[in-house]
């Protein structure tokens, strides 16, 4: 995993180099090394997907937990509903 650090690090090089780019993505740096500047860019998505999600939630607490609660009912009755036919599948 990469430090901290060293991925804002190497953001900041990449965006004084490549301002235009997102997250200062720039081919060079991909000739130079692939494997690491991929987990750069997807820690860097991953970590703006977080941080998204989290500000939401913490500014609507009431939405969040409406959605919670829906996805847990249709996960509850999927699953009821899928024991119901597989129980009787193997009564028969």
């Amino acid at each position: 995993m990469i430090p901290e650090a060293e991925f804002a690090h190497a953001i900041r090089m990449q965006q004084r180099e490549y301002p235009h780019t997102p997250y200062g993505r720039a081919m060079r740096w991909w000739h130079q090394s692939p494997p690491t500047c991929l987990l750069v860019q997807l820690w860097a998505a991953q970590l703006m997907s977080m941080q998204y999600i989290w500000a939401e939630t913490k500014r609507s607490k009431r939405s969040f937990a409406i959605g919670l609660f829906t996805v847990w009912l249709v996960v509850f009755f999927v699953g009821l509903l899928e024991n119901s036919v597989s129980s009787r599948r193997s009564s028969l």
